[in-house]
């Protein structure tokens, strides 16, 4: 996990920066819903660069489970392979 933002140049009527706060904040109210946590908590720990081993981004409540091979992606949740094709690269290098 890291810092969201981006460079905004102040201007008169600055919507743009506002836009990218009301991102910032929509995702991290996002990751909170989804990972049980707070909004405040979540904000304090995008502040910096966190890296996460699987079983930690399990406990933190980022993803449910590892994948260990490419047959775990067939089937989950209704999809077939075309759709999930993309996650095809990281559970190969997963795997090894």
């Amino acid at each position: 996990m890291g810092r969201l933002g981006g460079t905004v140049r102040p201007q008169r009527g600055n919507s743009q920066g506002d836009d990218l706060r009301s991102v910032r904040d929509t995702v991290l109210h996002r990751i909170a819903e989804a990972t049980g946590k707070t909004y405040d908590r979540i904000f304090d720990d995008s502040l910096r660069d966190r890296w996460f081993t699987a079983e930690e981004a399990i406990e933190y409540g980022l993803i449910d489970r590892v994948i260990d091979s490419q047959s775990d992606l067939r089937g989950q949740n209704g999809m077939r392979m075309t759709e999930v094709k993309w996650l095809t690269g990281v559970a190969e290098t997963a795997v090894g």
